[in-house]
């Protein structure tokens, strides 16, 4: 909203690069449609989560672990194709 990019160094020269690359209008585009996306995701899977019912299932460690591990490694992936593109 205010213009000031956010995160490590990289990632602030990575928004830098996207927006001067695909100038600011699009950009702008991307970006709400990206947040748009996150945040229908974010609601539909909250409402998922108080609607089933997940008392079948047994957590155990290593189970429990890749919804984290998953979102991290596509992060990394992603993060580094925008570095390639510098």
């Amino acid at each position: 909203m205010t213009g000031k990019t956010i995160g490590t160094k990289t990632s602030q020269r990575v928004q830098a690069f996207d927006r001067d690359h695909m100038g600011e209008k699009r950009w702008k585009r991307k970006t709400l449609t990206e947040a748009l996306i996150l945040s229908v995701l974010s609601i539909i899977l909250t409402v998922c989560l108080f609607v089933l019912d997940f008392d079948f299932v047994q957590l155990d460690f290593p189970i429990s672990v890749f919804p984290l591990i998953g979102p991290w490694i596509g992060f990394n992936i992603g993060e580094i194709v925008r570095m390639n593109n510098l």
